[in-house]
């Protein structure tokens, strides 16, 4: 599935040639890069543009409601510049549009750090259902929203949303959250564990990827 060659050296000093699925499987071991960027990439490879898929709504931060755009974003600033596909104002709250087909999604972020995190399913932004149409992050029902709080990017610099969509359910250790931790930050092994349940699946995911910037 995800046809991507790497060379890495465990622990141990064995050298492995990582090829063909992405994934090389000694025993019950999977193996994977050690840099969770190469990971990152090699989902970004499989992936199809999301900006039909996925947008940012502006939301009055007073009520919580969307705010409907009554003119065109000024442009002034980006003279000399090549325009981004998308531009996220800084310290202000939105949220996300998704229009996907039916199945289950989990969506990922990396942004200005490098870091990547779950943002949905999240102890904060909604818990995992199956989506049938047209959804929002953060859900109704969810932490961030029965709180006031809602998607705001507070660093300028270019953020990514991987949307993945799978017709069954992964069984992913972060989806059952810890208070400590209302939203999971992907390590090696979130990754080894994702991997894993993907190749597992009896029909390929959809992948989306989304790159925006925040001014």
């Amino acid at each position: 599935m995800f046809p991507k060659h790497y060379d890495i050296t465990t622990e141990g000093g064995d050298y492995y040639e990582i090829c063909n699925r992405g994934i090389y499987v000694e025993g019950d071991v999977y193996l994977t890069p050690t840099n969770i960027q190469l990971l990152w990439d090699t989902l970004v490879e499989k992936a199809t543009p999301a900006n039909k898929i996925i947008t940012f709504e502006e939301l009055d931060p007073n009520n919580g409601l969307p705010i409907l755009p009554n003119s065109d974003p000024d442009w002034t600033q980006f003279k000399n510049k090549e325009l981004p596909n998308i531009i996220i104002k800084k310290g202000t709250p939105y949220q996300l549009s998704l229009n996907l087909q039916a199945g289950y999604l989990l969506l990922l972020s990396r942004g200005t750090s490098g870091k990547i995190y779950s943002f949905y399913p999240s102890l904060v932004y909604g818990t995992q259902q199956r989506v049938s149409s047209r959804m929002y992050i953060p859900q109704d029902n969810s932490l961030a929203t029965q709180n006031g709080v809602y998607l705001t990017y507070m660093d300028e610099g270019k953020e990514e949303l991987l949307a993945i969509l799978t017709k069954q359910s992964l069984n992913l250790s972060w989806f059952s959250p810890k208070l400590s931790e209302v939203i999971h930050q992907l390590t090696r092994k979130s990754f080894i564990e994702l991997f894993k349940n993907l190749e597992e699946s009896l029909i390929l995911p959809e992948i989306f990827h989304l790159t925006f910037d925040v001014y």
